[in-house]
């Protein structure tokens, strides 16, 4: 069914196909507004499909702007995919949604919004096309929000602000039960950090590939014994994709970050047990020049343990990874304050 559809959405961009296909576009727009969303969802998906949103893009074919940049970003071309999903306040949203709608969103490359709103209500189960839709719609309000009346909410507000939404639907009895992300499909098994011995710094680190640019990112978020956040570190670095060695430049930015704070003992804790273990071997691999240079700088802190932990202890690096995809090659640092794009972990131990 899919690989059908995916064949006759190709075929009519390819213009196979005649774009008079009544029939089977009143079956898909009848079941499309059959979808259990709010009409002003109902309004806005609508839109998007006729590709009418005010984008940047679209503004300049109708005359009403001079560039068809992106007014948030910077980015040279401000499509409909832009807006929702490649901006860079879009995708730190999305980096706190579940990974599988993401998955399934980035390996879908439909340029015409019909053909894409289509495809996806065929491919994905109703609750999750829902979903969807909802996340799409808050994104573009926090977006006119932005840029018409000048207020800039937080990624971490605006989805806060659609797990609200959907409670709000879900009492109302318009839809129902929407999960939002890994953490809230299992309440009884909440990620869970865990902290390190007393006198001890925790590194929690990670790493992550940018889907549309040849790039990777590395990221290091640290907190004392009882859970108090310290600071955090970045990089995103050119032409590396290959996520060991990323994963291994995380451990090092680790070290890195700990001198940077004055930390005598620590643990750095990876997700990637490849990694962990191969810094405990010193064995060789594509990426030994990069343990080498951790097992010597190590050797100037009273003590370090690294250890692998599962991606549930884990999640604020991982989210921090994915969120500075969009960010320029360089080096980020944050000392004072923590960042609004880290999902808090939903437990803290003493």
């Amino acid at each position: 069914m899919i690989w059908m559809l995916r064949n006759q959405i190709q075929d009519w961009l390819d213009g196979k196909v005649e774009s008079s296909d009544t029939e089977g576009a009143k079956k898909r727009w009848k079941l499309f507004w059959k979808v259990k969303v709010p009409s002003k969802i109902h309004i806005f998906a609508w839109r998007l499909a006729h590709n009418s949103l005010s984008t940047g893009e679209v503004l300049k074919e109708r005359s009403m702007s001079e560039h068809s940049g992106c007014k948030l970003c910077g980015a040279i071309i401000d499509s409909w995919r832009h807006a929702l999903f490649y901006c860079t306040m879009s995708r730190c949203v999305w980096t706190l949604v579940d990974e599988d709608l993401i998955d399934h969103i980035a390996a879908t490359e439909i340029n015409n919004p019909k053909m894409w709103l289509f495809f996806m209500q065929e491919t994905l189960s109703a609750k999750e096309f829902q979903k969807l839709l909802i996340i799409c719609w808050a994104i573009w309000r926090a977006r006119r929000m932005a840029l018409h009346e000048g207020i800039f909410q937080s990624p971490l507000s605006i989805f806060s602000f659609i797990t609200k939404y959907l409670d709000d639907l879900k009492l109302a009895g318009l839809i129902e039960d929407i999960d939002m992300t890994k953490s809230t499909r299992n309440k009884k098994s909440a990620p869970k950090w865990i902290p390190p011995p007393e006198a001890f710094v925790k590194f929690n680190v990670d790493a992550a590939v940018a889907r549309a640019e040849d790039k990777g990112t590395v990221s290091v978020v640290c907190r004392d014994n009882v859970g108090n956040y310290v600071a955090a570190s970045a990089m995103v670095i050119d032409g590396l994709t290959d996520p060991s060695s990323l994963e291994a430049l995380a451990c090092n930015e680790a070290i890195s970050l700990a001198m940077d704070i004055g930390v005598r003992k620590c643990v750095i804790a990876s997700d990637c047990l490849e990694v962990i273990l191969n810094l405990q071997k010193q064995s060789l691999c594509a990426y030994s020049s990069v343990l080498k240079e951790i097992k010597a700088r190590s050797t100037l802190f009273q003590e370090v343990v690294f250890k692998h932990e599962g991606r549930e202890s884990n999640c604020e690096a991982h989210a921090l990874a994915k969120g500075v995809c969009k960010l320029a090659p360089g080096r980020y640092l944050w000392l004072l304050g923590r960042l609004e794009i880290l999902h808090v972990p939903q437990n803290i131990m003493n």
